[in-house]
C-alpha cells in the first residue's frame, strides 16, 4: 500500500476512483471545520477556533492488486526509495506547503505559543530511572533545548524543589562539538549500571551516533564503544562484548534500511572486524541482538521482525541458536527462570487454549522442552484487557483495565506458586515500572 498525503480541507466527500492495476484509488476531501488538539489525552481548546480553510488534506491510497511493471502504472513509485535525494526533496516541499497553510491561520500563533509554554512548564512531573543508587531523568524546557541527563536521590525527588545533578547536558555537547545531536536515549550495562551507551541523533532522525559513557565521571569513555552514524541495533552482551546491527556495506541492510545482520563486537577492535552470527532476510523490517539481565538470570539471542507485531525469537542455548517455540504475533519477555509469552491470537501449544491477550508463564526449559506446563496470570474477558505489564525481584506487576478503569494487580512468585493480590493504590491510577528498575522497584502512579 502507498499513502500520500496533503494538507486540505476537513472531510466533505470520499471518491472512489480507478486506479488500473494497482487497485482502486480513495481520495478523501475534508471540509471546514474546527481542530482540537490533544495533549496528555487532554483536550485543549484553542483560545479561537482554529479554521482550515485555506489547507487541503488529500489522502490517496492505492491498494491491491499486482505491482508488476508498476513503474509503467504508478507515478509514485520512486517515493518508496526513502533516502532518495529526490524522495526527500519532495516531503519537504509538501511539509513547506502544510506550515505555510497552518501558520496563515490566524489561531495558529497563539495556539502554538500556549503548547510550547504547556511543554517548557517547570511544574512538570519528572518521571525516573533508577540506574544504580540514583535516579534519572531526561528533561527539557525554554533553558535546555535539546535538554540535559539528571539525576538524583530518592529522598531529594520526594522534596518539593529537588536538587538535580547534570549527567550529560546535551546543548552543551551540541556547542562543544559544533553539532546538532538530539538525546535518543541510554541503555546501561546490567548489573553494574555504571557503564552506558548514549544514542545521539543528528536532527532527530533514526540514524544515531551510538558512544560509551561512564556513569561516576560522567564523561564518553576514552577508546570505548563508539559506532558511527547509522540505523543501528545496539545492546550490550557483557562489558567487553556488544551485539551490533548497523551499515556493513552492501547486502546488510533491509529493503526497509534498517539492520539486516547481528554482529559481535569485541572491546579493542574494529566494528567493521565484528564476528556475524545472524542475518535476517532482506524483505524483513529489521533483525537485532538482545542480552536480558532477568533478575539475576541471563538470557542472549536474537530477534527477527519480519513485519510490524511479529517476531522470531532465537536464544543461545548449548552454544547455539534455537528458536523459541511461540506463535510469530506473540510477545515474550523473561523474568527469571520463566518467559512470559503475551498472545495476540489464541494458541493451544497443548491441552488447553490459551486466549488471545492473555499474559503467560512458563519455565524457559519447558518451553523449549514442549511441556503443557503454563500458568495464565492474566486472561482477558468482555470487559477486562491488559495495559501492559512490569516486573521486580519476585513479581510481575499486572496494569489491567477494568471497564477502562485501571485495576493493577501483583503477581508474586515464591518458589514455584504463583499468587495474585490488588495493589493497594488510589482508585483508576495508572501504574507503571521503569523498564531498565531491576530492585527496588520504582512505581509512577
Amino acid at each position: 500500500m502507498l499513502v500520500l498525503c496533503m494538507l486540505q480541507r476537513n472531510i466533505q466527500r470520499l471518491d472512489l476512483l480507478p486506479g488500473a492495476n494497482a487497485g482502486p484509488m480513495v481520495r478523501i476531501r475534508i471540509s471546514p471545520g474546527y481542530l482540537n488538539p490533544k495533549v496528555n489525552d487532554r483536550t485543549v481548546v484553542p483560545e479561537e477556533p482554529m479554521n482550515l480553510t485555506k489547507s487541503i488534506l488529500t489522502l490517496t491510497l492505492l491498494t491491491g492488486g499486482t505491482m508488476a511493471n508498476a513503474a509503467d502504472e504508478d507515478p509514485y513509485l520512486w517515493l518508496e526509495e526513502v533516502e532518495s535525494t529526490k524522495a526527500l526533496d519532495w516531503v519537504k516541499a509538501r511539509n513547506a506547503e502544510s506550515q505555510e497553510a497552518l501558520e496563515a491561520d490566524a489561531s495558529f500563533k497563539p495556539l502554538y505559543e500556549r503548547l510550547l509554554a504547556i511543554n517548557n512548564a517547570t511544574d512538570r512531573i519528572p518521571y525516573l530511572t533508577k540506574i544504580g543508587d540514583r535516579y534519572y531523568n531526561f528533561w527539557k524546557d525554554a533553558d535546555h533545548i535539546r535538554g540535559i541527563w539528571r539525576r538524583t536521590t530518592l529522598d531529594e525527588y520526594r522534596k518539593a524543589r529537588p536538587t538535580w545533578e547534570t549527567v550529560l547536558d546535551i546543548d552543551a555537547l551540541n556547542t562543544l562539538e559544533n553539532a546538532n545531536w538530539v538525546w535518543k536515549g541510554a541503555d546501561c550495562i546490567e548489573p553494574k549500571q555504571d557503564r552506558c551507551l548514549i544514542s545521539l541523533s543528528r536532527g532527530g532522525g533514526d540514524a544515531v551516533e551510538v558512544r560509551e559513557f561512564d556513569i561516576a565521571s560522567k564523561a564518553f569513555v576514552k577508546d570505548g564503544f563508539v559506532l558511527p552514524e547509522a540505523k543501528s541495533a545496539t545492546s550490550w552482551k557483557d562489558r567487553d562484548t556488544l551485539f551490533i546491527g548497523t551499515d556493513f556495506g552492501a547486502g546488510s541492510l533491509t529493503d526497509s534500511g534498517y539492520p539486516r545482520s547481528v554482529h559481535e563486537w569485541k572491546r579493542g577492535t574494529d566494528w567493521k572486524d565484528a564476528t556475524r552470527i545472524y542475518e535476517a532476510e532482506p524483505a524483513d523490517v529489521y533483525g537485532f541482538g538482545f542480552s536480558d539481565y532477568a533478575q539475576g538470570t541471563r538470557y542472549d539471542g536474537v530477534v527477527r521482525v519480519p513485519a510490524f507485531f511479529q517476531n522470531e525469537t532465537q536464544l543461545f542455548r548449548g552454544g547455539k541458536l534455537v528458536k523459541v517455540p511461540k506463535p510469530d504475533d506473540a510477545e515474550i519477555s523473561f523474568f527469571r527462570e520463566f518467559a512470559l509469552i503475551t498472545l495476540r491470537s489464541d494458541w493451544q501449544p497443548g491441552k488447553h487454549k490459551l486466549a488471545a491477550g492473555s499474559l503467560v508463564a512458563i519455565r524457559v526449559d519447558d518451553l523449549f522442552a514442549g511441556k503443557d506446563a503454563y500458568t495464565a496470570l492474566f486472561v482477558p474477558t468482555a470487559k477486562r484487557s491488559l495495559a501492559g505489564f512490569s516486573t521486580t525481584r519476585n513479581a510481575v506487576l499486572l496494569n489491567i483495565l477494568d471497564n477502562v478503569k485501571s485495576r493493577p494487580q501483583v503477581m508474586a512468585l515464591d518458589g514455584k506458586t504463583w499468587s495474585s493480590k490488588a495493589l493497594d493504590v488510589p482508585l483508576n491510577s495508572d501504574v507503571n515500572l521503569s523498564p531498565k528498575i531491576r530492585t527496588p522497584a520504582t512505581i509512577s502512579l
